[in-house]
C-alpha cells in the first residue's frame, strides 16, 4: 500500500469524515513545530489521522494520537503511521499516551513498545463509604483572599507527586497556577492551614461537566500526619457534597500518592 500525507491545515480538517472520533485535533503548527498534525491518504483516500505536541508542564515528551480509519485497522496501518511520525517529530524526544485499561489504543501503544510509567487506581467512588474518614485535623473552605496561596501550594504539590516519573518542564508554573483555580468549587475545596498560615494540604474540587472531579495531596512529600491531614480534607469535601445530595465523585490521582491513595481506597472506589 502506498501511503503519503499531508500537514493538516484547516482545509482538510473541515472536511474530516466521520469516522474521526478525534474531533478536537488541532490544525498543524497551531502552536510551534513541536505542535504537529497530519492526515495519511492511500489513493486520495484518508486513512489515518496523527497528532503530537508537547505540553507546558511537560515540554520533554511528545503526547502522541493515531487514529486509522475502522475499514483499514488490523492491516499495519498503524504502525507505519507511527514510523512517518517518529521520523517527522522535531527532537527526539519521547512519545506518551494514556488511556484506561483494556481499550484497544492503549494495546496498541503497548505493541509499539510503551511501557507503562503511571496507573491511576479507579476513579469513581460513591459518598456511602465516607463515614470510613475520620476529621482529626480543622479543615476549611478556600477563601478569595487566600488563592495565591492555595496556587503556590498547588504547584508545589505538582512538582513533588510527578518528579519521579514525569518532572515539570522549569515553564509550568504560569500553567499550573491557571489549573489550579479553573473551574474550582471554593466551598467545596478543603484546605488544612500551618500555624503560620501556609497550606499543608488539600482537596480541591473541580466542577467538571457539571460533575465534581477531586485531586488533592499535601503541599511537601514529606509533610508530617500527611494521610490523616488528607483524610480530613476528603471527609470535608465529601460532607459539603453529600449535604447537595451528589451520590458520585471522580478523582485525578496516582497510585504513587501516597497520603491520597489510602484515603482513596477506603472509598471503596470502582470504574476503569
Amino acid at each position: 500500500m502506498t501511503l503519503y500525507y499531508r500537514w493538516l491545515i484547516p482545509e482538510i480538517k473541515a472536511s474530516l469524515p466521520t469516522w474521526v472520533a478525534m474531533r478536537g485535533i488541532s490544525s498543524d503548527q497551531i502552536r510551534d513545530l513541536d505542535t504537529r498534525a497530519l492526515a495519511v491518504f492511500h489513493d486520495e483516500e484518508l486513512v489515518a489521522i496523527a497528532e503530537w505536541y508537547t505540553s507546558k508542564v511537560h515540554a520533554s515528551e511528545y503526547w502522541l494520537y493515531i487514529e486509522v480509519a475502522p475499514k483499514r485497522r488490523r492491516q499495519g496501518l498503524g504502525f507505519e503511521v507511527f514510523r512517518l511520525v517518529s521520523r517527522l517529530r522535531h527532537r527526539d524526544i519521547p512519545f506518551t499516551y494514556r488511556n484506561y485499561l483494556h481499550t484497544g489504543s492503549l494495546a496498541f501503544a503497548h505493541k509499539l513498545g510503551a511501557y507503562t510509567r503511571q496507573v491511576i487506581p479507579p476513579d469513581r467512588a460513591s459518598l456511602i463509604h465516607r463515614e470510613e474518614l475520620t476529621l482529626t485535623f480543622p479543615v476549611e473552605a478556600l477563601h478569595r483572599e487566600q488563592q495565591d496561596i492555595f496556587q503556590r501550594a498547588y504547584v508545589d504539590m505538582y512538582e513533588w507527586t510527578h518528579e519521579l516519573w514525569a518532572p515539570v518542564s522549569g515553564e509550568h508554573q504560569l500553567t499550573l497556577q491557571r489549573n489550579a483555580l479553573e473551574d474550582i468549587d471554593k466551598e467545596a475545596t478543603s484546605i488544612v492551614y500551618s500555624s503560620s498560615g501556609s497550606i499543608e494540604g488539600f482537596v480541591a474540587t473541580y466542577i467538571v461537566d457539571g460533575k465534581p472531579l477531586l485531586m488533592g495531596e499535601t503541599a511537601s512529600r514529606n509533610t508530617p500526619h500527611g494521610e490523616q491531614i488528607i483524610q480530613s480534607c476528603l471527609r470535608r469535601t465529601l460532607d459539603i457534597l453529600a449535604c447537595r445530595e451528589i451520590e458520585e465523585v471522580q478523582m485525578d490521582g496516582h497510585i504513587s500518592d501516597p497520603h491520597w491513595l489510602p484515603n482513596w481506597i477506603r472509598l471503596a472506589p470502582y470504574g476503569e
